[in-house]
C-alpha cells in the first residue's frame, strides 16, 4: 500500500512520476494500492484517480482531505511523542471518521488478505526465536524500563520480544519516582526527550542519585540515545545552561544547532556482533573521552565510520536505537548478564 500528498491539481504530474519511482525502485515490493493523502476535495480526488489507474494499472482505494484538525506539532527530533498531547485521542478520532468517510475500506482489507511470500532468512530468524522463547529461562528475570515524558522511544518488537522470553517489564520513571523500584535485576533506559524535561530530572535529585548507587553496586543496565544523556554528568543546552543528570558516567553533553547523525546503521560491538539500528540526534559528547564499545558504520553510499558507546560495569550507553530483530543475539547477551547477576548474588 502507498499514500501520496496531492493538495491540487498541478500536481498530478509530479504525483504519477512519484509513484512510477516507487514502483520501480523496487521491482519485489508489491505496491497493491493506492491512497492519495492531504486531497483538497472529492472533485480533486477523483480527477487524480483516473490517470493514475490508468498509467499503473493499480487501484486508488481513497484518499485523507486535508484538515488542520489533525495536524500534528513537531520539534527538532520530529513529530511530538503522542504522551504529550493532550488532544491526541480526539484527532484519532477524527482520523477514523475520515477513514470511513473517503476510504474504500472493504477492497483494502481485501487486498490485505492477499498471500505475502516471505523471507528464507525471516523464517530463519523466527524459528530461532520460538525455540528461545519455548525455553522461558528467563521468567524470573525483572528488567525496568523507563517510561514516562522524556523517555518514550522504544521499538514496540524489543518489548514484546524480550517478554516472549520470559522478561517481565517493570516502568518506572526517572521523572516522577523517588527511588527505582526493588528486586530489578536491570534496566532498559530509551531514548526520548530528556533534554525537553532536563529541570524535571535534575530536580528529582533522590531518583538520580539512588540510580547512580544501584549502577555503581553493578545493576546492569542498557541505554539508548536519551538514555545515554541521562546517564552523563550534565546536559548543556543551546543556550549554554547546565543541568545535571544521573552522573554514572563522566561525560558531559552539549546540545547543538543542527543533526549530529542521522540514519541507518549498522553496528559491531566489542564481542564481535553485528546489529543494525538507527541513529537521530542534535546532541554530542562535549569532551574528548567520547567512548568506543560500537564500531559504526552508516548504511549509505559514503559508509562513513565512527566509534560510539560507553561501558563502565555492567552499563552499556551509546547513540543507536538498535532493533533486536537484527541480530536476536544481541539482546541475549544484555539478558545474559542480567540473568548472571541475579543468580550470583
Amino acid at each position: 500500500m502507498a499514500s501520496y500528498n496531492s493538495k491540487n491539481r498541478t500536481s498530478n504530474y509530479l504525483q504519477i512520476n512519484n509513484i512510477k519511482g516507487y514502483i520501480e525502485y523496487d521491482v519485489d515490493i508489491n505496491i497493491a494500492g493506492i491512497i492519495l493523502n492531504q486531497v483538497s476535495s472529492e472533485a480533486l480526488y477523483q480527477y487524480l484517480k483516473k490517470p493514475i489507474e490508468d498509467t499503473f494499472k493499480i487501484p486508488c482505494l481513497g484518499y485523507l482531505p486535508h484538515d488542520k484538525a489533525i495536524i500534528l506539532k513537531s520539534r527538532h527530533l520530529g513529530l511530538v511523542p503522542t504522551d504529550e498531547l493532550k488532544s491526541i485521542d480526539s484527532q484519532i478520532d477524527v482520523v477514523a471518521r475520515l477513514v470511513e468517510k473517503c476510504i474504500n475500506l472493504d477492497k483494502l482489507l481485501d487486498i490485505a488478505k492477499e498471500e505475502i511470500t516471505s523471507y528464507d532468512q525471516l523464517a530463519t530468524d523466527y524459528k530461532a526465536k520460538d525455540a528461545e522463547c519455548k525455553n522461558q529461562k528467563y521468567k524470573d528475570v525483572y528488567i525496568g524500563i523507563a517510561k514516562d515524558k522524556a523517555f518514550s522511544f522504544y521499538y514496540e518488537d524489543n518489548l514484546k520480544y524480550m517478554e516472549s522470553l520470559g522478561v517481565n517489564l517493570v516502568p518506572f520513571s526517572p521523572m516522577h519516582d523517588k527511588v527505582l523500584p526493588r528486586g530489578l535485576d536491570g534496566l532498559y533506559i530509551g531514548g526520548g526527550f530528556p533534554e525537553i524535561f532536563a529541570k524535571e530530572l535534575e530536580q528529582n535529585y533522590r531518583f538520580r542519585n539512588d540510580l547512580k548507587k544501584q549502577l555503581e553496586e553493578g545493576l546492569p543496565a542498557y541505554a539508548e540515545c536519551g538514555g545515554l544523556i541521562y546517564l552523563c554528568k550534565t546536559y548543556k543546552d543551546i543556550n549554554g545552561n547546565e543541568t545535571d543528570m544521573a552522573g554514572f558516567f563522566n561525560n558531559k553533553v552539549v546540545m547543538t544547532n543542527r543533526l549530529q547523525r542521522f540514519g541507518y546503521v549498522e553496528i559491531e560491538t566489542k564481542s564481535g556482533l553485528i546489529t543494525l539500528g538507527h541513529e537521530f540526534h542534535h546532541t554530542k559528547l562535549e569532551n574528548a573521552e567520547i567512548g568506543g564499545y560500537y564500531n559504526v558504520t552508516k548504511l549509505s553510499k559514503q559508509s562513513k565510520k565512527w566509534k560510539c558507546g560507553l561501558q563502565d560495569r555492567n552499563v552499556l550507553a551509546a547513540y543507536p536505537h538498535i532493533h533486536f530483530y537484527s541480530n536476536l543475539e544481541f539482546v541475549s547477551e544484555l539478558l545474559s548478564v542480567c540473568l548472571n547477576r541475579k543468580q550470583n548474588k
